[in-house]
């Protein structure tokens, strides 16, 4: 099954962060997270979850599947287990999964 790659994940993640924070353009690697307050991490999680959880699942053949979505386990201890957003965009995409609706 394949994957979200770290620059699919990347794309995502700074979407989200804009929608909650102000970052700076460019390579965001590097960017700490402390940045953000209780309930922004709540509001990114939450998000961030539902748009991983929406980005088309893109089959081999180039085709996308509805019954196959990608997902991923966000929870408070993992945001706080971030530094940076690339800590976030590398843990992402390390234990990302996918799921058959069928």
């Amino acid at each position: 099954m394949a994957l979200l790659d770290r620059d699919q994940v990347k794309g995502i993640v700074i979407d989200n962060l804009k929608v909650i924070a102000d970052i700076p353009e460019g390579n965001i690697d590097n960017t700490s997270l402390a940045m953000l307050n209780d309930d922004q991490k709540k509001i990114f999680l939450s998000t961030l979850k539902k748009k991983i959880n929406a980005f088309p699942y893109q089959l081999r053949n180039g085709s996308t599947s509805t019954s196959v979505y990608y997902d991923i386990s966000l929870n408070g201890d993992t945001i706080n287990s971030w530094n940076t957003v690339g800590d976030c965009i590398n843990w992402i995409t390390a234990n990302q999964i996918t799921v058959d609706k069928n």
